[in-house]
């Protein structure tokens, strides 16, 4: 008789949902960008010039930042001709991948193309994580940008930042 044996490898997540979560990805719509969006994006360490709103959504996370609890910190988005934008910006303080409008924005400015926010990193940020800061851009006769809808001549942009 013929015997045949089979291994199968598979993972468990060691925290439930948390392995499966993903954030929301906002979609740029526009079919002509001509220089709508975010162009630069400082925040402590981070000093990163990106292309317009033509490249989309760009995830940025991979570069980031270290924070302390308690302290602040300077954020600063240009944005290029031809007009101004509606900015904003959250931080995932608790990392429970949903960008909260009344806790975790950070920054919000109308009609603006460049606008600066002091960021207070607060006391109940979770401790030597990587978080998630999402920033979202608009043309200003367009809606203000959420963490998670379309723009129709903006873009968004994610980092990290990790609180010690």
């Amino acid at each position: 008789a013929l015997t045949t044996s089979f291994t199968f490898f598979f993972s468990i997540p060691h925290s439930g949902s948390e392995a499966f979560a993903q954030y929301c990805i906002p979609q740029t719509t526009c079919t002509n960008c001509l220089g709508f969006g975010i162009t630069k994006v400082t925040f402590n360490t981070i000093n990163n010039t990106s292309s317009d709103a033509s490249s989309g959504y760009q995830n940025f996370s991979s570069i980031q930042t270290n924070v302390i609890m308690g302290q602040n910190y300077f954020l600063t988005v240009n944005t290029e001709v031809p007009d101004s934008h509606h900015v904003r910006a959250w931080v995932d303080w608790n990392n429970d991948f949903i960008f909260d409008d009344v806790n975790e924005v950070v920054l919000a400015v109308n009609k603006a193309m460049n606008c600066t926010a002091s960021v207070s990193i607060p006391t109940n940020a979770l401790l030597s994580t990587p978080l998630r800061m999402r920033i979202a851009a608009n043309y200003h006769f367009e809606a203000v940008p959420t963490p998670c809808d379309s723009l129709h001549y903006g873009q968004a942009e994610d980092y990290t930042l990790i609180v010690q």
